[in-house]
């Protein structure tokens, strides 16, 4: 199968806290597409939009824009501006993951909402060993747009899924994921 299979661009948006395992729920998500569809698989990363460590409403406000003009400009986190400017095929699935990905304004473009759920002491030991000390001064202003944007936007009560990265199996997500998908392919 092709990406002309579908009868729209399947877009999955992929939420949670930091260290939950979005990213690695995400790149496993996309294997398993890309193995059933025969199609290549876009996937962003919040972290490529958020400007900064207080940045993160800002870039969850993106997302909807991006999934609907499909184009969007990365962050350079080291030189601290925007940097080149991408373009989404319209052919190919979307996965579109991070913290703030599914918001009031970005959910009813999505085919498939995933909210990653993961124990708070889990969450900050993968944060950390995974971005050492660049993350660990900026955890709790990081933590607090966290539960802002949780709070305001309700992304868990758009999600379709919520998947528990510490018990559940990678398996039962993307079994649920093509049932939707399924929906969306000719």
């Amino acid at each position: 199968m092709h990406a002309s299979m579908f009868k729209k661009q399947p877009v999955v948006l992929i939420d949670g806290r930091a260290g939950a395992g979005k990213t690695s729920l995400a790149a496993f998500l996309a294997h398993e597409i890309q193995t059933r569809y025969s199609v290549a698989v876009q996937v962003i990363h919040m972290d490529d939009l958020t400007q900064g460590w207080d940045g993160l409403a800002s870039a969850s406000a993106q997302v909807a824009q991006i999934i609907e003009q499909r184009t969007w400009q990365r962050y350079d986190w080291i030189s601290g501006t925007l940097a080149e400017q991408h373009r989404i095929v319209p052919d190919f699935p979307l996965i579109i993951e991070g913290c703030g990905a599914i918001s009031n304004a970005s959910a009813d473009l999505a085919d498939f909402r995933i909210w990653v759920e993961c124990d708070d002491g889990l969450r900050r030991e993968r944060a950390i060993a995974r971005d050492g000390a660049l993350f660990e001064p900026h955890w709790e202003v990081w933590a607090d747009q966290e539960l802002q944007i949780m709070k305001t936007q309700r992304p868990m009560a758009h999600a379709d899924l919520v998947w528990h990265s510490e018990r559940d199996k990678l398996a039962e997500c993307s079994n649920s994921l093509f049932l939707s998908l399924d929906q969306v392919a000719t």
